[in-house]
Formats: C-alpha cells, sequence, structure tokens
C-alpha cells in the first residue's frame, strides 16, 4: 500500500470545496508549524481572526499572533476579513 500524499489529499479536498471559504485563525493555530500549514493552504484573504474564549484569553491570542512574525500584509488582511464580515464591530 503506498503512502498517502497528504499535499494531495489537501488539494483535492480544497477543489471539492470541501474547506470553508474562510478558514478562522483560532487560539491553537497562533504557533508558528500550524500557521505555516494554514498559509500554505490558504491566502491570506481567507484567514479570520478568532479565539477560544473562554478557554484561552483574546489577549493571549492577539499576543501569541503577533509574536509569529508574519509579514504586516498578512496580519492586515486577517484584520479585514473580520471587519468585512462584521462590519458593524470595525472599530
Amino acid at each position: 500500500m503506498r503512502p498517502i500524499d497528504r499535499r494531495s489529499v489537501l488539494a483535492a479536498a480544497a477543489a471539492a470545496a470541501l474547506l470553508p471559504a474562510v478558514t478562522p485563525l483560532r487560539a491553537g493555530a497562533a504557533n508558528t508549524p500550524a500557521m505555516d500549514a494554514l498559509r500554505a493552504m490558504m491566502p491570506p484573504s481567507q484567514i479570520l481572526f478568532g479565539t477560544d474564549y473562554p478557554f484561552v484569553p483574546p489577549a493571549q491570542t492577539i499576543s501569541q499572533l503577533a509574536g509569529l512574525g508574519l509579514p504586516a500584509d498578512v496580519v492586515s488582511a486577517i484584520g479585514q476579513n473580520a471587519a468585512a464580515l462584521f462590519p458593524r464591530y470595525r472599530s
């Protein structure tokens, strides 16, 4: 039996629209390996900030996100994605 090529499986799932149009960035994803995997599958326009509140305070997730060293355009896109979905909460 051949080993499963996970990248091919993910690509096929994305092509079949099995992955959501916007992928939430949750507190558990605010680490380098998880973010690298997410960015390999989705463009910044498809990533949405979210938290695991009340289990993880939002401030902790924001701090972890800031510590990833993401390019400014990626961080900006993540914020703009949320603002586009929830315009009444824009600051």
